[in-house]
């Protein structure tokens, strides 16, 4: 993963990435690093929920790489996990 750089170095055409808020650092949870996205209208914008941001990141990375996918194939050919039709467990 690429290190932090700053944040006047940021893609602004619509991708998202991670950016460091130190005016939302020390709170009880997290909320320093957060998924921004350069909108025109407001600047920085949340990638959850485009809100505008009320804080100026000063710092920004690329966004990690997913998971790689595990999919798993069962005996009947079906990829759905067995117990998938019984519904969510509570």
């Amino acid at each position: 993963m690429d290190d932090w750089q700053p944040i006047n170095t940021a893609p602004r055409d619509g991708r998202t990435i991670l950016a460091y808020l130190p005016a939302h650092a020390g709170l009880p949870t997290r909320q320093d690093v957060v998924a921004v996205f350069w909108d025109a209208a407001c600047g920085w914008a949340t990638a959850y929920s485009g809100a505008c941001l009320d804080a100026e990141p000063t710092y920004w990375m690329r966004l990690p790489d997913p998971p790689a996918a595990v999919e798993r194939h069962y005996s009947d050919g079906h990829h759905d996990h067995p117990d998938a039709s019984t519904g969510p467990i509570h």
